[in-house]
């Protein structure tokens, strides 16, 4: 039942992942969290007090049918940014809220993985 994974991460026992095409962060416990389209979650990380969720820009219809399209790669009005969130974390996954997020427009259109830096 999962459609499009992204970007597995492990955190205190539990596998947490994108569910790309869906705009959803899940946790194999079942809990999961729409990080609210437009745009595709497609890089994750989670830290003790935050989510960092990946973004590339979505493709709300098909230019030549006009209907609701759920693939990245498909030709289509573009919508959403490409972007970093910052969520602060909670559970249930679906309590947690947006904080910032850092829009990268300007380097490209899609986000394909987020990696976790100790330090700069």
């Amino acid at each position: 039942g999962v459609f499009h994974p992204h970007s597995l991460f492990s955190v205190d026992g539990r596998l947490y992942f994108c569910e790309s095409s869906r705009s959803v962060v899940r946790c194999d416990d079942g809990d999961y969290f729409p990080a609210i389209p437009p745009g595709y979650t497609r890089g994750l990380i989670v830290a003790d007090t935050h989510l960092f969720v990946g973004m590339s820009k979505g493709r709300l219809t098909s230019v030549s049918t006009g209907k609701l399209i759920h693939n990245p790669a498909d030709p289509g009005v573009k919508t959403g940014h490409c972007s970093v969130r910052i969520y602060k974390r909670a559970r249930p996954l679906s309590a947690s809220r947006l904080e910032k997020e850092i829009i990268l427009d300007e380097y490209g259109e899609e986000i394909y993985d987020l990696l976790p830096v100790a330090s700069v």
